[in-house]
């Protein structure tokens, strides 16, 4: 065996120490996360919607409207059958940044009108589950403050 042939075999070492580092800078340093969107600190939000009769609106589509204009991220999220929202930040980041907030809460069904579309495929009306006026960002009257501390919030809505 020559010299070139040994210094090969002995680089060869040195390839899976190469590779694994590779993949810890690829799948470490290359993670997506809050702040290099720009996001500010996230805090924990929890909201819970009950209706008047404190039965869990489940399924339900919730959104934060930040009062700030110059808020460019979006925070949502859905009930689960206990009525309860984690809340999240551009659909990765779980909590909300600081600020003043105006809540939506929509639900709705699909139900079917006998009719069919130009194309033969059924024509479905939307039925609102919750009152209209949870759904629009004009017209709820549903507000959240966070501050630095977890939010746990409980909204009653009515029905429509």
């Amino acid at each position: 065996m020559n010299f070139n042939q040994h210094k090969r075999i002995n680089d060869m070492r040195f390839l899976p120490l190469l590779l694994f580092c590779v993949t810890v800078f690829f799948v470490g340093g290359c993670g997506d996360s809050p702040s290099k969107r720009g996001i500010p600190p996230l805090v924990p939000c929890s909201l819970t919607f009950l209706f008047e009769d404190d039965a869990p609106v489940d399924g339900a589509s919730i959104r934060l409207l930040p009062d700030d204009p110059d808020s460019k991220w979006a925070m949502s999220g859905f009930t689960a059958s206990d009525g309860t929202a984690e809340i999240s930040t551009d659909g990765d980041f779980p909590g909300v940044p600081k600020g003043t907030y105006k809540v939506t809460c929509t639900k709705s069904e699909q139900i079917p009108t006998g009719k069919k579309s130009e194309e033969g495929e059924e024509v479905f009306d939307s039925k609102l589950l919750v009152a209209k006026e949870y759904s629009r960002p004009n017209t709820t009257p549903l507000t959240l403050t966070v501050g630095g501390a977890p939010v746990n919030e409980v909204f009653k809505i009515k029905k429509p």
